[in-house]
């Protein structure tokens, strides 16, 4: 700007009195002197048309004046700034616009106008982050060109004028600091390249909802917080954004629907919060609005506490009338949080245990959808063929049950136990109702959109964990043979033998379903039985692992990741007890890039026909797995009929 004005100063001088060169030549050498000092020369912005304009005025100069001591001088100088080469005036130009749009953070900087100095640092810190958010949603880079960071920090500094902060030597921070990354990681597929499938997975799943309220907030942030500490473990090189900034970036970019321009994601990712209109209102209007706040916030509170206590007080009569306390049953502990409902109440919530309410049958009972009397909805499981004399063990294993506590097991509210004229002994449990439907529906169900891998891997993982969890430090007590066809250990079917590899083998066996799509049991046309077990580990030896993928699945993980499933699904579900790894092993395998154990060779399948299992005894020692006794006590059973407390010897 200083170079342009020496100029119009010239050019002005030059065209006084209609163009005649009447000039005072002190000025005139006072104005080309100006161009030609060093102080033009650091500058170096004189542009290509600003030269043209002086190579026109030179002759004019030249021609109109007379030999002074001035003369030479002006001569001198002239050439030096006309000649000069374009590369020249350009080379030390203005630093490079910031690419940052700093706009979306004004709503922000309001709200902190009285914050503690002390704070300001890092209030300005995570605006940076959440306009580089912005910038990664639009451009997918992290940070700015480092050719870009002193403009970075101006226009930060512009933004946050209100306080009185300097940056970046207020936070102790350097100019080229605001483009320095972490681990070398500026782009969005430098960051999704470095974690794994899975764990991105996760993080996307866990922050791709409105984070508004406090739990969706706790999720995604504690997702991010693992991905952190598993991943990116950079060093500090006082960088304006490290490595623990670059999750929450990517998120409010990349993994939330709504973006960082929306109010709840800041808040959540970047503890910014938008001000309210009438803290920035005029002084005149305060007043009214204070009075009018208080008025209407005074009316809510009485409404509320008005609500509340009535809301109790129905609830109480409603308990009263409806719900006997469970403690009130000597056959339970008093510490229990179980409700024992009346029989009344279950037919009345069921709909007299309607069909349309049916969403489950078995062989030992149907499951019904019911509504409680306080709107709430519950799954009612109704047993088949009981008796009151089982009622002490039924009622204790429910007490156990009930102090189970994990995210991947769902929660159980109460039970019923009665006898009534027309039906009998009755032995119901009553749980909460999972709304989406059970796997098995979104499976085989008809007009079902297919689940997708990522689903379909968190359904796997989420079962491992709540597995895991139950193994730890539990053990098996019952040697009773119960369970479907197709889902139980052999052990277990045909030795009445229980220990944790039998749910690890009913684990698998879930798992080739949700990965193939295929039923656990099935019986061809020609008679013929088919368990996906056989047929999964037909497809692995023959080295065709990825063949047991349904076809048509959406948004596939790698290969290597699939076939690491499927090995794992086959492994679990082994007929030889000790070739089966623990669920913490398998937990382990999943959540990581471990190598699958070789899978043993496997004996002869259960339900091969009885003289192919007799020929295997004879000349294998694999088929001593299996006793022919017990294979059909067992077979008997495909409808899934209970064994009335019968072993199998």
């Amino acid at each position: 700007m200083e170079s342009h004005w020496g100029l119009s100063h010239l050019t002005s001088i030059l065209n006084i009195t209609g163009g005649s060169l009447k000039l005072q030549y002190s000025a005139a050498f006072s104005s080309l002197r100006y161009l030609s000092t060093t102080k033009l020369r650091s500058s170096l912005s004189l542009s290509l048309c600003c030269k043209q304009q002086v190579r026109h005025l030179l002759p004019r100069i030249i021609s109109e004046m007379k030999p002074t001591n001035h003369v030479y001088p002006i001569l001198v100088f002239l050439p030096l700034i006309i000649f000069l080469p374009p590369f020249v005036l350009s080379q030390n130009s203005t630093p490079t616009r910031c690419p940052l749009d700093f706009s979306i953070a004004k709503p922000y900087v309001s709200a902190a106008a009285s914050s503690p100095p002390s704070d300001l640092c890092g209030f300005s810190l995570q605006i940076l982050h959440l306009v580089e958010s912005h910038y990664l949603l639009t451009s997918n880079l992290f940070v700015p060109p480092s050719s870009s960071a002193s403009s970075c920090w101006s226009d930060l500094s512009s933004l946050l004028s209100p306080f009185s902060i300097s940056l970046p030597s207020s936070c102790n921070l350097s100019v080229p600091s605001i483009s320095l990354p972490c681990m070398n990681l500026t782009s969005r597929a430098a960051f999704t390249a470095l974690l794994p499938s899975h764990a991105l997975t996760d993080l996307n799943s866990s922050c791709d909802r409105p984070l508004s309220s406090s739990s969706s907030c706790t999720s995604c942030t504690t997702t991010i917080n693992r991905v952190k500490a598993s991943y990116l473990v950079g060093p500090d090189v006082s960088n304006a954004t490290d490595c623990s900034d670059y999750p929450f970036i990517y998120a409010a970019a990349a993994a939330n629907r709504f973006g960082p321009s929306d109010s709840s994601t800041a808040y959540c990712l970047f503890l910014l919060q938008i001000s309210s209109p009438s803290s920035s209102s005029g002084g005149g209007s305060a007043l009214p609005a204070g009075i009018a706040a208080a008025a209407a916030a005074l009316i809510a509170i009485v409404a509320f506490v008005a609500w509340y206590f009535i809301r109790r007080r129905r609830r109480r009569r409603r308990k009263r009338w409806s719900q006997t306390p469970a403690r009130s049953d000597p056959l339970i502990g008093s510490s229990t949080t179980l409700i024992k409902f009346s029989f009344e109440e279950i037919r009345t919530a069921t709909r007299n245990f309607s069909r349309e309410n049916m969403i489950g049958r078995g062989g030992y009972g149907n499951v019904y959808k019911g509504v409680l009397k306080d709107g709430s909805e519950v799954a009612v499981k109704r047993f088949k063929n009981c008796s009151a004399a089982g009622d002490a063990s039924f009622v204790h294993e429910l007490e156990v049950i009930s102090s189970v506590r994990h995210v991947n097991l769902v929660g159980l509210r109460g039970y019923c136990t009665a006898t009534t004229s027309m039906e009998g002994h009755q032995r119901i449990i009553v749980c909460d109702l999972i709304a989406n439907g059970s796997l098995h529906d979104h499976l085989f169900g008809s007009g079902v959109k297919k689940l997708s891998w990522p689903a379909r891997q968190k359904i796997a993982v989420g079962t491992a964990r709540g597995l895991a969890y139950l193994h730890c430090g539990m053990s098996h007590v019952s040697t009773r043979v119960a369970g479907t066809l197709g889902y139980v250990a052999p052990e277990y079917a045909l030795f009445g033998q229980l220990t944790e590899k039998s749910d690890v083998f009913s684990y698998g066996v879930v798992m080739l379903e949700l990965l193939s799509g295929k039923k656990a049991f099935r019986t061809s046309e020609d008679g013929q039985n088919w368990l996906v077990t056989d047929w999964a580990w037909s497809l692995v030896r023959e080295g065709r692992a990825l063949d047991v993928i349904e076809e048509g699945m959406e948004e596939l993980g790698p290969n290597e990741a699939l076939e690491r499933y499927v090995l794992v699904a086959v492994l679990c579900s082994h007929p030889q007890l000790h070739a089966r790894p623990t669920m913490d092993q398998v937990l382990k395998i999943l959540d990581s890039d471990l190598t699958v154990p070789p899978i043993p060779d496997r004996p002869i399948s259960i339900i091969a026909n009885k003289e192919e299992i007799e020929k295997s005894m004879s000349s294998s020692s694999s088929g001593q797995l299996f006793s022919p006794p017990g294979y059909n006590q067992y077979i008997q059973n495909m409808d899934g009929t209970p064994h009335q407390g019968s072993e199998v010897l």
